[in-house]
């Protein structure tokens, strides 16, 4: 049996699939929290694509894709650190 490219999502899209459930209701996080999140996640890749684990560069460049791009944000109101802001849709 041969999996669709419909039932079986790109990286890209997985990625920002595993970010939505990562932030939650949270609006900003930095890019260390988002890193240790998303090597937790269950079944996700992310803690060993191609025997290394995500790391910011590689997150960096994953989100450049998608205009997505790292700013200095404060997570739970501590120093700024680079990292990610959710985008809220009206």
């Amino acid at each position: 049996m041969t999996l669709s490219k419909e039932s079986t999502p790109s990286l890209g899209i997985r990625l920002l699939s595993d970010l939505r459930e990562v932030f939650g209701d949270h609006d900003e996080f930095w890019t260390k929290t988002i890193l240790k999140a998303l090597h937790e996640l269950p079944e996700a890749p992310w803690a060993d694509l191609g025997g290394k684990e995500l790391n910011d560069r590689g997150l960096a460049a994953r989100l450049r894709r998608y205009e997505i791009t790292s700013k200095q944000v404060r997570e739970d109101g501590v120093t700024q650190l680079r990292g990610y802001r959710r985008a809220l849709s009206d």
